[in-house]
């Protein structure tokens, strides 16, 4: 139960500032690379270093970002969307 309990607090408390780099995707320095991962919107990582300053998700299944995504990664400079169905430099 107090396992559970830890897991769920973890949950909440963790926001888009991690250490780690996301299970499907490589980092680099500040580049998070998740492409050509056939990432979904319901697969993406909700976690991201803090110093992540490249994000690239090209290549993926994804049509739209949640609301919000973004917003916590406060190095990011560029994200590479393009093929993805959204089609865009951001």
């Amino acid at each position: 139960m107090k396992g559970l309990l830890l897991l769920c607090l973890l949950l909440l408390i963790g926001g888009q500032r991690s250490s780690a780099c996301p299970h499907l995707c490589s980092c680099h320095g500040g580049k998070v690379d998740c492409s050509s991962r056939f990432l979904t919107v319901s697969l993406l990582p909700t976690s991201f270093p803090g110093g992540t300053t490249e994000l690239h998700l090209h290549n993926n299944q994804l049509t739209t970002l949640p609301n919000g995504f973004l917003d916590d990664l406060i190095s990011l400079r560029s994200t590479l969307l393009k093929d993805t169905g959204l089609d865009k430099r951001m």
